[in-house]
């Protein structure tokens, strides 16, 4: 009480005080600086800078809550596109966080905005044309947003080898966040967490959007943020090594969000508010 006398010795609603009992909320405890940062970081990446974030920490110390709040934060701003994705050590199938993120997005558009998703669908189809066919096997909601004219059994380069259908997977994959980035007026957000289980396709196809988010996409404001187990992550993960050549090559460079364990005072204050107690009890 000595050292924190504004904890202990502040003024308190007792009608809530009394109100004892699990209250758990949204709050976000003892993070401000380093929510600061993730937001300074996103208003670089879409104003002026190639900019990247990762938010590192041990399993359960808050990465997850950390990010659900920044979402929170620029959704109720109304003023951006948050997509978001998890990567699963147990996944097979290749793409497959990047993938569900951009699916998510064509089910959203469809049904949120529908003069939107006429103009996504007539921009992809004077952009890509038929090729978005490749596509829609792993954005299945994307079929609603170009419609039932569109003809899913075309596509070219059947014949592609297993490596040649990867990298035209990826380019036709660059080329869609190119498009829908075009389509909108607020900046694209894409968050992917539990990144130290990234698989090698989507770190390919990450380099390769994060390369053209310094040419093409950065007209149209988007920024890249992930979080990630570090304590499992060597130096020469693949994803630590793809952040390190973006970075050489065309000048994106990665803030990293440490986080620690939440002090003592942060900690003290969780405690309280979400037991209805006074801090002096806690």
């Amino acid at each position: 009480m000595i050292d924190s006398p504004n904890l202990y010795l502040q003024d308190v609603d007792l009608a809530k005080a009394v109100n004892v009992g699990l209250q758990f909320g949204g709050l976000l405890y003892g993070r401000e600086a380093e929510m600061q940062t993730l937001k300074e970081c996103y208003q670089r990446s879409i104003s002026s800078e190639c900019e990247v974030a990762m938010i590192c920490g041990i399993s359960g110390i808050g990465k997850s809550k950390l990010s659900q709040e920044f979402a929170r934060s620029v959704n109720d701003d109304g003023r951006s596109i948050f997509l978001s994705g998890r990567f699963d050590r147990l996944e097979s199938q290749p793409l497959h966080a990047i993938s569900s993120a951009f699916d998510k997005y064509c089910a959203w558009v469809t049904m949120e905005d529908q003069s939107t998703a006429e103009k996504v669908s007539t921009a992809l189809k004077e952009n890509m044309g038929d090729e978005m066919a490749c596509l829609v096997t792993v954005m299945p909601n994307l079929a609603n947003i170009l419609g039932d004219d569109f003809n899913f059994n075309q596509s070219s380069k059947n014949d592609d080898t297993a490596v040649d259908a990867q990298k035209r997977l990826r380019y036709l994959f660059c080329q869609f966040v190119d498009v829908i980035s075009r389509c909108h007026e607020e900046p694209l957000i894409l968050f992917l967490d539990d990144c130290q289980w990234i698989d090698n396709a989507s770190v390919a196809l990450l380099n390769q959007i994060l390369m053209i988010s310094g040419s093409a996409i950065k007209d149209h404001r988007f920024f890249f943020f992930g979080a990630c187990r570090d304590d499992e992550m060597s130096e020469s993960h693949p994803l630590n090594s793809m952040l390190t050549t973006v970075n050489s090559l065309c000048g994106t460079k990665t803030t990293k969000i440490q986080l620690t364990s939440m002090s003592k005072d942060a900690l003290n204050e969780m405690v309280s508010t979400e037991l209805s107690l006074l801090p002096r009890i806690t």
